[in-house]
């Protein structure tokens, strides 16, 4: 299933997955999470479970990064013409404010490189681009960011790409 990382809704979490156990089996859920509701109504949840007798089993989530850096997302337009200049537009999150290098590649190649600023939660940072023949363009963003900025590189880096069709023709 997905995991939607802005927000924990245990409440909802909890009152699908008991919705989805046999009826005639009290059975056990087991919840992996760090515990953070941001929405929701999690007592009232758990006394539903409590009265049909479905247990619930907690692994908890100790994150221990005090610094750390990583892009959430490239978001690049679903209908590009040719010659038209548009937006990728890449969201950033950090533990606290830093400074950092933005890269922008295109299929490969480096295509804008920025030196950023940001705060502590989401950034949004974009860079114009146009194209100008038709066919797949792959885009890597990633942000480079000094070691004691980042605990894990790995997130550091996103992938999108877009598909160009030549321009129309008609037959006559």
């Amino acid at each position: 299933s997905q995991v939607d990382r802005g927000a924990t809704n245990l409440e909802q979490t909890l009152s699908l997955a008991s919705a989805m156990l046999p009826e005639d089996n009290q059975g056990r859920i087991v919840l992996i999470s760090d515990g953070v509701q941001t929405e929701g109504n999690l007592t009232r949840v758990l006394g539903d479970l409590k009265s049909r007798g479905v247990a619930v089993d907690v692994l908890p989530i100790d994150y221990t990064y005090n610094e750390e850096v990583w892009l959430e997302r490239l978001d690049l337009p679903q209908n590009v013409k040719l010659g038209d200049t548009y937006e990728a537009a890449m969201v950033l999150s950090s533990l606290s404010d830093g400074k950092g290098k933005l890269v922008l590649r295109e299929n490969g190649n480096v295509i804008a490189e920025q030196e950023v600023e940001y705060k502590a939660g989401k950034n949004r940072f974009s860079v114009p681009i146009t194209l100008r023949s038709a066919g797949y363009y792959e885009y890597t963003a990633s942000i480079e960011v000094p070691k004691a900025q980042d605990s894990l590189n790995q997130n550091n880096t996103v992938l999108n790409y877009i598909f160009v069709e030549g321009e129309g023709r008609v037959l006559l």
